[in-house]
C-alpha cells in the first residue's frame, strides 16, 4: 500500500511540474513589491497639480461659449442647452 501512495505523489507532482511549466510558457509572471506600490491613488499628483479650483481663470472676457444659444428655459430659470 505504500507503494500506492508514493506512486500517486510521484504522478501528482510530474502533473504538477508540467502545469506550471505551461502556465510559466504562455504567461509573464511580475513579481511586485506591495510596501513600494502601496500608494498609487495619485496623491502625488494631486500635490504637484494643486486642486482644480485653483486651475480656472480669473478673468472670463476672452472665453468661448461652445454650448451655442440656449433652447428651452427651464420652469426655475436655468438655461436648458442641447448639446449633442
Amino acid at each position: 500500500m505504500t507503494w500506492l501512495n508514493r506512486l500517486a505523489a510521484l504522478l501528482f507532482g510530474l502533473i504538477s511540474v508540467g502545469i506550471a511549466r505551461t502556465f510559466l510558457d504562455k504567461y509573464d509572471v511580475i513579481l511586485l513589491d506591495k510596501e513600494k506600490f502601496d500608494n498609487q491613488d495619485g496623491d502625488e499628483e494631486e500635490k504637484e497639480m494643486g486642486d482644480i479650483i485653483h486651475l480656472r481663470p480669473q478673468n472670463y472676457d476672452h472665453a468661448m461659449d461652445v454650448r451655442g444659444t440656449p433652447t428651452h428655459i427651464c420652469p426655475c430659470g436655468c438655461n436648458i442647452f442641447n448639446v449633442p
